[in-house]
């Protein structure tokens, strides 16, 4: 079993505690994340495992 981490890009990057999706090596898995953006509209993901494949739909977003 391995887990992704999603965040925002930051400089130094700060990994988060929690994963954003775990999954099992070999299968298709879907997930919805709710995850603020860093600068210049940019996010960072951290997986442990070297061959990750992602597909990222971005719907939308929030403003204060």
């Amino acid at each position: 079993m391995t887990h992704i981490r999603v965040f925002p890009t930051t400089v130094p990057a700060t990994l988060p505690d929690v994963s954003s999706l775990n999954l099992v090596p070999g299968r298709d898995e879907a997930n919805l994340s709710i995850t603020r953006i860093g600068a210049g509209g940019k996010m960072s993901f951290y997986t442990h495992t070297a061959d990750t494949h992602l597909i990222v739909d971005v719907s939308g977003y929030f403003r204060k």
